[in-house]
């Protein structure tokens, strides 16, 4: 990968939307329900051994591996509390499922600057 490597941080600052999650409902725990809310994250990457998306290669690729840090961020609201999660993954398979997004944007780049 070109645009992540070693060294890399993502984050996202707090704001409403961007993802949500499964919880357990406050007046019944053996029912679920969607939750979306404001949320943060952070990722630092420490390790990038992750090979270039190949298009030949189909749309789901295994490409290599990755290690760092992660750190989420939910805000509560009402009866739900605020919440996160953090922690580290270390050699974790990383899988392409069609071009990503920063190849997606360097061709889009290329092609405007011409």
């Amino acid at each position: 990968g070109d645009a992540i490597k070693a060294g890399a941080k993502l984050i996202k600052p707090m704001k409403y939307g961007d993802g949500y999650f499964q919880i357990k409902k406050p007046d019944d725990a053996t029912k679920t329900t969607s939750w979306n809310a404001k949320n943060a994250y952070a990722v630092e990457i420490t390790k990038w051994d992750v090979a270039d998306y190949d298009k030949a290669k189909g749309l789901f690729q295994v490409a290599g591996t990755a290690s760092g840090r992660v750190a989420i961020v939910y805000q509560g609201y009402s009866d739900f509390k605020n919440s996160f999660a953090a922690g580290t993954f270390t050699d974790v398979p990383v899988r392409y499922m069609g071009k990503p997004q920063w190849v997606r944007d360097a061709e889009k780049a290329a092609k405007a600057s011409k």
